[in-house]
């Protein structure tokens, strides 16, 4: 349940700096990005890329889903 929740925790505290100061989580995310998903960004021209934005916030959104649902599956199998 823990980890089900820091992933939660997680994706809820990137989206929320995503809207106040996205500066320093997409420059983070670009370096982790470039070197282990190199692919994945080659579209984009730096972090400061508009559109570069939008997808570290989908990525940030379906890891909230993901994480959500796996809270809710081991809530379930709770005695």
């Amino acid at each position: 349940m823990k980890l089900a929740q820091d992933g939660l925790d997680t994706a809820n505290e990137a989206l929320e700096e995503l809207k106040t100061s996205p500066g320093k989580l997409l420059v983070d995310s670009w370096r982790v990005d470039q070197k282990y998903h190199a692919k994945l960004v080659e579209g984009f021209s730096s972090p400061e890329d508009v559109n570069y934005l939008e997808f570290v916030r989908k990525k940030f959104e379906k890891m909230k889903r993901n994480s959500e649902e796996k809270v809710r599956q081991v809530q379930e199998r709770r005695p």
